[in-house]
């Protein structure tokens, strides 16, 4: 036996003589760690857990066309993620709570959720784990301006229907009758459409409808036809051409059909951008009066269908010429006259963009747009050679 273990006082210590000190001190450790409550697998998962994490960190859509996203959350060591929206109106949120499982050689649970698009705006998306980790994910809707171009069309139907047409997608049929639903106009909050129908009475009357096609109310129940609806900018009344023995009278409403009132003889075709002067058509040119009562009446010039720009800055017009009917724009006062379509087709119906940079008009059967300086040239619908489509407005 080696000597420094038979040697009582050459033997380490704890294996022979005692140290009275070095005893209690490690019974006072042991005592401890025997008290002490050591930490679950869930716990240990939990203070170990990577964070949750949410890709991508924001959202954002143009609508139409009606696209829809997704959002991909994972984490560890949690079995449940959730998702809300803070405002249903702004988006849509499917499935609302996703019971994750971790796929095959993955360390981490991912549940994924489709957002969809529900309206205009901003609005929030929480992501919610087990452990009540957040991540807020920013969402912004807009609508893309040429997504509310509406418009009446005999693709589908030769007596005439409404459409609307958005970027990079057929138009929508928003109106289906044997008889003509003709001449839209939108009101300046996207929110309604008047157009002139001969669905009640043959002779035709002024209707407004939902944007999308629904909730269809008649304005006017007159024996005498009725026609050319056009939108004040603010959406609180709603001008229109009445036909009294042959002759166009220029009538204004409420947009509920209320208090209508002659004002002036024509057709009118566009408000000014505050709504106080109204332009309108004759068969000695286009004017401006007074849209309060037909007062301070100005010529501007000679053509018809004439839109003032959402700026007040520029007028956009038709006109007959020695090669056609073409597309013109004068300032304000009708001076300063410019041709921007060059002859050879019937260019007419010319609306101004929301933004005033590009005019919308028709070209014999099919919808074109182009920059307010007549360049860029761009057709906007397709179809056979006898669709007409026609009387475009674009807010």
């Amino acid at each position: 036996m080696p000597a420094f273990l038979s040697d009582p006082d050459r033997r380490a210590p704890g294996f022979g003589r005692r140290d009275p000190v070095l005893v209690a001190l490690v019974l006072a450790s042991l005592t401890s760690a025997c008290n002490r409550e050591f930490p679950t697998a869930p716990e240990l998962k939990a203070a170990n857990a990577a964070p949750l994490t949410v890709s991508p960190s924001a959202l954002s859509f143009t609508i139409p066309p009606a696209t829809t996203a997704t959002l991909t959350a994972s984490v560890q060591f949690t079995g449940l993620i959730s998702a809300s929206t803070s405002n249903a109106s702004c988006v849509a949120v499917s499935p609302l709570s996703v019971p994750a499982g971790k796929a095959p050689g993955s360390s981490q649970y991912v549940a994924t959720f489709t957002i969809r698009p529900a309206g205009e705006g901003s609005c929030t998306i929480t992501i919610t784990d087990k452990q009540g980790r957040r991540v807020v994910v920013p969402v912004t809707v807009s609508v893309d301006p040429v997504a509310h171009i509406v418009f009446d069309s005999r693709r589908d139907d030769r007596a005439g229907d409404i459409y609307l047409i958005g970027t990079g997608t057929d138009p929508v049929r928003l109106t289906s009758n044997t008889v003509f639903d003709v001449h839209p106009t939108m009101s300046g909050d996207r929110t309604r459409i008047a157009f002139a129908s001969g669905r009640d009475d043959p002779e035709g009357d002024i209707y407004s409808m939902a944007a999308d096609g629904s909730n269809v109310v008649r304005l006017t129940a007159n024996t005498q036809p009725e026609d050319f609806p056009v939108f004040s900018p603010d959406g609180s009344r709603i001008a229109f051409a009445r036909t009294v023995a042959g002759l166009g009278e220029v009538w204004i409403m409420n947009a509920d059909g209320s208090d209508p009132r002659k004002i002036a003889l024509g057709l009118p075709s566009g408000f000014s951008p505050d709504g106080t002067r109204l332009l309108v058509g004759t068969n000695e040119g286009f004017f401006a009066v007074d849209a309060a009562d037909g007062g301070n009446i100005t010529k501007l010039g000679t053509g018809a269908e004439a839109k003032f720009a959402p700026d007040g800055s520029h007028l956009v017009f038709s006109n007959a010429g020695p090669h056609g009917y073409d597309i013109y724009l004068a300032d304000p006062d009708g001076s300063h006259v410019v041709q921007l379509t060059q002859g050879g087709e019937f260019n007419a119906h010319p609306t101004f963009s929301p933004d005033g940079h590009r005019i919308v008009f028709s070209s014999y059967t099919h919808l074109y747009t182009m920059n307010s300086d007549g360049s860029s040239v761009t057709q906007l619908t397709t179809g056979s050679g006898d669709d007409g489509d026609e009387h475009p407005d674009w807010r």
